[in-house]
């Protein structure tokens, strides 16, 4: 019980104090940048900044794509849903689109609640047919079209190679690689892109 509530406080501290550090830490976070920059050496600090302005905006890209594919899902999921008479479609499909910004979650957070409330609904197994068909179309539609073509536009990749980069993150890091295998793609492309930029510039290739 003890080990219980000195839980549940943590999570309340932390609740706290997470909303508290980010606001401070944006506050300040021009002036954490230039002092951290003036840390750099003076050779090597344009060519520093430039590579991660240019990471920095990459990922910026990746994270907008990201919000447009979860509206778009979110608009799916809604329309599929009202068209299978699911209760509280606006609800629901709204909130599996975002919460599809963690995979998987958004067919935890949306499935469930909507077979759940398309059964007490209709009372029949027939329309759960349908919410599961829903769910089916728009996750295939996510992988397949929606998320390299929006996400891939984005951050300059192409939707084979977001593909791979899932799939090999999720196959040498689990879940963490499939959250963080396209932003690492989108960085290593960057890198690629300068060092080609480099070399054709350079004596050796000319």
């Amino acid at each position: 019980s003890v080990s219980s509530v000195l839980s549940l406080a943590m999570v309340i501290v932390n609740l706290l104090i997470i909303p508290v550090a980010m606001f401070y830490l944006l506050r300040d976070f021009d002036g954490i940048n230039a002092k951290l920059v003036k840390l750099l050496p003076r050779r090597y600090r344009r060519q520093v900044v430039s590579v991660v302005g240019e990471i920095d905006e990459v990922l910026s890209g990746f994270v907008r794509g990201q919000l447009m594919v979860a509206t778009l899902m979110s608009g799916l999921y809604t329309l599929g849903l009202f068209l299978c008479g699911t209760p509280m479609s606006l609800f629901i499909g709204p909130l599996a689109g975002y919460a599809n910004l963690v995979p998987y979650l958004g067919l935890i957070c949306g499935l469930v609640p909507a077979i759940a409330l398309t059964f007490l609904q209709f009372q029949d197994w027939m329309p759960l047919v349908g919410v599961v068909g829903v769910f089916a179309v728009v996750q295939m539609l996510e992988g397949m079209v929606i998320t390299p073509r929006v996400v891939g536009d984005k951050i300059g990749l192409h939707p084979v190679v977001i593909m791979l980069a899932v799939l090999i993150g999720g196959e040498l890091f689990g879940f963490v690689g499939v959250l963080l295998g396209v932003p690492a793609a989108a960085v290593l492309n960057v890198l690629r892109r300068r060092t080609v930029r480099r070399y054709k510039d350079s004596s050796l290739f000319r």
